[in-house]
């Protein structure tokens, strides 16, 4: 699928009515086991910043890991959906934060000072809701700052077969009722972006991060059956 295409789609698919629906699943989400997990592996990453961090959410939708920033860090977060970020601006308040760090936009049109951030973290976005790329790991690379960081989950490819019934159905999600749609979602997914171990190593590979860690986390949650490869890139201090 384009670029141009997957984007037109990403804001189809998060209608009002879909993005209301998803915002009322937050509360839940946050004592699910693979929240803990994702959140746990964000603040781990805190351990070596300096004192006041400078903090990209990459596709941030309702807010649901703002949670795991510290509070002391500055936290910017960008969606390409209005009507996700309508609930991830409460959450900013809601976490005492001012949701003046929110942005709407494509994050692949997106352009930032080189060196801004000191961490940049991406949960269940790459490789599933939105196409993962050398291009876009290297515009990473060049906005984190001396000895930043990078956490990406992709999604594993060969732990969601799908048919080619559901293939087909997948396209049609967009247009759905929301509450079907957040039925349906779970089983079919965005296929189209899921990667292979094989390919995320390569790509990975190919960047310039001095360290680079993948590692496979498979969902312990009842409402969603699959795996996400966790990686993880380290800048060099320069």
């Amino acid at each position: 699928m384009p670029l141009d295409n997957a984007a037109k789609y990403a804001r189809r698919f998060y209608s009002e009515t879909y993005a209301k629906w998803y915002s009322n699943q937050d509360s839940s989400a946050l004592s699910d086991p693979n929240w803990s997990y994702y959140a746990a592996a964000i603040r781990a990453l805190f351990s070596h910043t300096c004192r006041r961090p400078s903090v990209l959410d990459l596709g941030c939708g309702t807010g649901r890991y703002f949670q795991a920033v510290p509070a002391h860090s500055d936290l910017t977060a960008i969606d390409i959906s209005e009507n996700m970020l309508k609930h991830a601006e409460q959450a900013l308040v809601e976490c005492g934060r001012s949701p003046a760090g929110i942005q709407c936009a494509d994050f692949r049109q997106v352009n930032f000072p080189p060196g801004t951030f000191d961490l940049i973290y991406s949960v269940g976005v790459l490789a599933e809701y939105s196409p993962l790329d050398s291009a876009l790991l290297n515009k990473l690379y060049v906005w984190l700052k001396p000895r930043g960081k990078l956490l990406f989950t992709a999604l594993d490819a060969q732990s969601r077969p799908l048919s080619l019934t559901k293939k087909a159905a997948s396209l049609a999600l967009p247009f759905m009722p929301a509450r079907l749609r957040g039925r349906l979602y779970p089983s079919i997914g965005v296929h189209r972006f899921y990667m292979s171990e094989a390919r995320l190593l390569r790509l990975f590979a190919g960047t310039p991060f001095a360290q680079k860690a993948v590692s496979r986390h498979a969902s312990e949650s009842r409402s969603w059956q699959g795996a996400h490869f966790v990686c993880i890139g380290s800048k060099s201090g320069e």
